[in-house]
């Protein structure tokens, strides 16, 4: 398990130092309003491809997990699916954002630079829950580490040469091609993977609504997870205007390092716990000291990071920027307390995929959202932008209650035998 979890680490580490370190150095190059136009565009992206993923992630890892010999059948199908979603998705999208303003023309082509580099890059990801699902860590933390150096140096350099967004999407677009390109090579290599016949694909097409209908719970978790992350600066973009978004993204980004421990413990326990309740050789007793191992270890980093934010954080930026984002320090100790509680709240998300409970997370993300969403309103008009990093913290410790209530619920044999002492 150690060993996964290194490779897991190097794999999602890598993505987060690239994707955070090309905000952190195109903020360095442009102005803060150019930097929280880059950051809203790219959120927009993000959530015109939300759709297409439709949440197929975990059931993809889980099922992987629990039958490894139907591991490239099991892919193939979520992928052709994928594929089979995508064209009218994005049409509808693009229509819709034209329609109502939110996207200008004159930003067309940006926009879909950005648009297309967030589906290549949702593809690469897909294809890497081929590798986590049937144990092939090391491959996808050579993948993730290469195109991770690629990409933060690439659009580093255009940054420096040119200082322009649409140039920088150009560069996000290229290296997210040869991230996707490099998993498809890869995931070839172990077995007949983005292989389909002609029947694959009569199959696909006429079970395709049904299983709109069977995912439907997960595609919605997956929407509002994801949602949810580019929320705020949408918010605090609508509130406070550019100059303040791309203060704010600074530090938000670097607060995204402990979702990236989260997706550390996901890569490596939604498999161990879906094997252990579900699988040939069942033991639940096994997946509760997996869950307790998990939250005791999530919490540690949560709060270990939490002083990092608090007391070492804003020097480094100042070290970095000097003055430039100086005005982003009021927020550190409420995204301190938000990563605690989204830490906390992991292992009974993690618990609550292997127990196959989609429609519980859906819920949870919807109140946890709304809650986001009520505060946001409520707050941010009189406490303005001080506020910002507290609606967040409130809003995920939300989630903790709800996962952690809904996980007992859904098995308390788990939870009582996870957290609470044994007599003898």
């Amino acid at each position: 398990m150690f060993s996964k979890k290194i490779l897991a680490a190097a794999s999602v580490f890598s993505k987060l130092i690239s994707g955070s370190g090309v905000f952190i150095v195109t903020g360095y190059f442009i102005s803060p309003e150019s930097l929280g136009r880059l950051a809203v565009f790219v959120a927009y992206s993000t959530l015109m491809c939300l759709v297409t993923d439709y949440g197929l992630q975990n059931p993809a890892l889980r099922e992987i997990s629990i039958d490894n010999n139907k591991a490239a059948s099991i892919f193939n199908k979520y992928t052709l699916f994928r594929i089979f979603l995508f064209l009218p998705v994005f049409a509808l999208t693009l229509g819709v954002f034209l329609a109502t303003g939110t996207l200008h023309t004159t930003d067309l082509v940006f926009f879909s630079c950005l648009a297309v580099a967030s589906l290549f890059s949702s593809h690469g990801d897909f294809a890497q829950i081929y590798f986590r699902g049937i144990g092939k860590y090391a491959t996808e933390a050579w993948i993730s580490i290469i195109s991770g150096v690629l990409h933060l140096v690439l659009v580093g350099l255009v940054a420096y040469e040119f200082k322009e967004v649409e140039y920088i999407g150009m560069a996000i677009l290229g290296s997210k091609l040869f991230y996707l390109a490099a998993s498809v090579i890869a995931a070839k290599r172990y077995d007949r993977v983005f292989s389909w016949s002609l029947q694959d694909v009569r199959d696909t097409a006429a079970s395709f609504f049904s299983d709109l209908k069977r995912l439907k719970y997960y595609a919605g978790d997956s929407v509002v997870t994801a949602s949810f992350a580019q929320l705020d600066i949408i918010f605090v973009s609508h509130f406070f205007g550019m100059h303040f978004s791309g203060v704010y993204q600074v530090g938000a980004k670097v607060t995204q390092i402990s979702l990236a421990v989260v997706q550390v413990f996901s890569a490596t326990y939604i498999p161990s716990i879906s094997n252990n309740l579900h699988g040939k050789q069942r033991n639940e007793a096994e997946a509760s000291r997996n869950l307790r191992s998990a939250t005791i270890e999530l919490f540690i980093v949560g709060v270990v990071f939490a002083l990092g934010m608090v007391f070492i954080l804003p020097y480094i930026l100042h070290a970095v920027f000097g003055t430039k984002y100086e005005e982003g320090n009021i927020l550190f100790v409420g995204f301190g307390m938000a990563v605690i509680a989204r830490c906390l709240a992991a292992p009974f998300g993690i618990a609550l995929i292997a127990l196959d409970k989609p429609k519980v997370r859906l819920i949870g993300q919807l109140i946890v959202s709304g809650t986001y969403s009520l505060l946001a309103v409520l707050l941010f008009p009189t406490f303005g932008f001080a506020a910002a990093s507290t609606v967040m913290a409130i809003s995920l410790w939300t989630a903790l209650a709800f996962y952690s209530s809904c996980t007992y619920r859904a098995s308390p044999s788990l939870m009582k035998n996870a957290f609470l002492p044994h007599r003898s």
